[in-house]
Order: C-alpha cells, then sequence, then structure tokens
C-alpha cells in the first residue's frame, strides 16, 4: 500500500505541484526558469514538506526536480511532440494552459514509466482539477499517442 497524505499518495502530491508550478507560467506564456523556482522556494510555498512522512520524501524531492528541469530544457521538443497529437486546426494556446502543463509533465514521465501508470496519475490529475469532463478524456489520448511513440524510439534506440 501506497503511503497517503489525505487522500492522495505522496508521489501524486508532487506531481500535483510541478503541475501547478508549470501551470503558473504556461498560464502567463512566460519561460520556465527553474533557477527561479529554487530561489523563490515555490515548492515549500505550495506545501510543507514536514507534514510528510515518508523517508523517500528527498528522493521524490529530487524526481520532481529533475522533471521540472528536464521540461526547462527540452520546452520546445515537448511542445512539438504534443502538438503532433492534437488536431490540425487547433494551436498550442489554444489548449488550456492546465492542460498543457499536465501534458508537459507526462511527456517527462513517459521516457522512464509504463505509460498505463503515467496516463492514470495525469488523468486522475485532470479529473480533480479541470470540471470539464472532455479534457480528461483528451489529456488520456494524448499521453497514450505519446507513449507509443517514445516506446518505438525506445525499441529502435536499443
Amino acid at each position: 500500500m501506497k503511503e497517503k497524505n489525505g487522500t492522495y499518495s505522496i508521489r501524486r502530491l508532487m506531481r500535483i505541484m510541478i503541475v501547478i508550478i508549470i501551470y503558473q507560467y504556461e498560464l502567463f506564456d512566460k519561460t520556465i526558469d527553474s533557477e527561479e523556482i529554487f530561489k523563490l522556494d515555490k515548492f515549500n510555498e505550495l506545501f510543507n514538506f514536514n507534514v510528510l512522512k515518508t523517508k523517500n520524501i528527498s528522493q521524490i524531492q529530487k524526481e520532481q526536480s529533475s522533471i521540472l528541469s528536464t521540461i526547462e530544457k527540452n520546452y520546445k521538443v515537448f511542445k512539438k511532440t504534443i502538438t503532433n497529437f492534437i488536431r490540425t486546426d487547433w494551436s498550442w494556446s489554444r489548449l488550456n494552459p492546465l492542460v498543457r502543463s499536465i501534458l508537459l509533465c507526462a511527456s517527462v514521465e513517459l521516457w522512464k514509466l509504463d505509460v498505463g501508470i503515467v496516463a492514470n496519475e495525469y488523468v486522475q490529475i485532470a479529473k480533480d482539477f479541470i470540471p470539464d469532463d472532455k479534457s480528461y478524456k483528451f489529456i488520456n489520448i494524448v499521453i497514450e499517442e505519446i507513449g507509443k511513440k517514445y516506446n518505438v524510439f525506445k525499441q529502435k534506440s536499443n
């Protein structure tokens, strides 16, 4: 059984925090700046880590920092990958900034985790934070398609 804090697992809380941070940048169309995030201590601003009673918190924080840095360094690549799986009559800027944030985070995690796990985690986050019932379906489809593309790429490189 996973450790829980309220109704969310520790890892899901950490994912939510990263999505919220990325959302703030997407909402105002700003370039992600991890140095600014860590300097301003956005993580502790969003959540008091002291309440987390887990031995793995430093490892989880390191993983989430890695996700944030990866998005910052490869933003254009992830953006292009995601836009390849949306309708041609839609643009990146037309997507809800929260949906963009979720898809960016999911795109990073798809390199390391099974597509089913990533889809489940980020679809649940979408269901919890986006009231319209169509967004989570869209997010699920895009994550699955990106996962397929990544799997083909991984197989070719092995």
